[in-house]
């Protein structure tokens, strides 16, 4: 079952906002949806400085893609399907990999995987022999603040 916490997480008060409502870009740009995002609630913000921003110039440089990423949450159940050797040694692969403390984050689901994660761990079931794709216990699509 999704944790209602994994869905919508607001724009973290460190994620600078854009306020070039004229620049090309807006439209897709995750910091201009950061900006629109922003409620009354919000009492502070960081904000990207214009004047550091060429008008003339084609793709800005704080330009983030406003694409939602498909986040995967926990792994309680990653390596059921595993021999128990391989497991074993996947298991200690990713406590190397992400660090105790993350890498129980992640097992329990209290924080998502990224795509770039997934991958590493993708690329490490095909290095132990593994040919099916690794299976999270959720996903979620979520914009990469």
């Amino acid at each position: 079952m999704r944790n209602p916490q994994k869905k919508n997480k607001p724009v973290p008060d460190s994620f600078a906002r854009c306020l070039n409502e004229k620049c090309k870009q807006a439209n897709s740009c995750l910091r201009r949806l950061a900006l629109l995002q922003t409620t009354p609630e919000t009492h502070y913000f960081s904000i990207v400085n214009l004047a550091s921003v060429s008008q003339d110039a084609a793709k800005c440089p704080f330009f983030v893609s406003s694409r939602k990423l498909r986040m995967a949450w926990g792994m309680k159940h990653l390596l059921d399907n595993v021999p128990y050797k391989t497991a074993y040694s996947l298991r200690y692969n990713l406590l190397a990999y992400y660090g105790k403390s993350h890498y129980y984050c992640c097992f329990r689901g209290e924080r998502y995987i990224t795509p770039t994660e997934q991958a590493y761990i993708r690329n490490l079931f095909l290095q132990y022999g593994i040919k099916e794709e690794p299976v999270y216990d959720d996903y979620t699509e979520e914009y990469s603040w």
